[in-house]
């Protein structure tokens, strides 16, 4: 294990335990540890990506929310887009776990921008995704199913297909929450029938409780 992924390891695990066993007066001094930690290669990045994505699903959404910005701020001054991408993206997970539902909207649409200059259709289809929904959430059927046809084009023009079929099953369950019922039962049914045909066992029984739902 080189000096860089020993700092990193015990960084993470410094980190994790110091949130569940120290008060919330301890947190400026790791953020400040963090900050001080490089991150010159792209695993160095990940792996900090990853440490936060942990702080976040483990319920510190505002230590997350500061060490994200951290990365963040660190990829514009180095110009360095990818991370950017991935930075605004976590940032907007983080807001969503936390309910923040306008706060995640922006990060995401700022994530878009920069997913739209690299041209990566995969990342832009998941976070058409992500912004479908919460807007979903929202009970806001019109841009839900917006993002989701979006997504749903992009996956096409990536040959997708479990991503297709997922598509399809979500266009299906906005539009029957509109009590749309005609059009949403052909939307349930191809995403079923994709499903069938790759196995998806997963993604057809979603859309069996759906129909079921009608």
């Amino acid at each position: 294990m080189n000096t860089t992924k020993k700092t990193y390891y015990f960084l993470f695990i410094f980190i994790i335990n110091s949130f569940l066993l120290y008060s919330f007066s301890k947190q400026d001094s790791l953020t400040h540890l963090f900050e001080q930690t490089p991150r010159i290669e792209k695993d160095d990045f990940i792996k900090a990506l990853l440490i936060v994505y942990e702080l976040s699903d483990s319920g510190y959404y505002n230590s997350a929310d500061q060490l994200g910005k951290t990365l963040l701020k660190e990829a514009k001054e180095n110009q360095i887009l990818p991370r950017q991408a991935l930075s605004y993206y976590l940032l907007g997970y983080n807001a969503k776990k936390e309910n923040n539902y306008e706060t995640a909207i922006a990060y995401y649409k700022k994530n878009l921008v920069v997913e739209e200059k690299l041209e990566n259709k995969n990342r832009t289809a998941l976070t058409y995704s992500n912004l479908s929904s919460i807007y979903y959430d929202l009970s806001n059927y019109a841009e839900a199913l917006s993002y989701q046809k979006k997504s749903l084009s992009l996956k096409m023009e990536l040959n997708n297909h479990t991503g297709i079929a997922v598509s399809l099953g979500i266009i299906g369950n906005i539009l029957s929450d509109q009590n749309q019922d005609k059009e949403s039962m052909d939307y349930f049914r191809r995403s079923f029938n994709l499903s069938l045909k790759l196995e998806d066992s997963l993604n057809v029984s979603n859309v069996l409780v759906s129909i079921g739902q009608l």
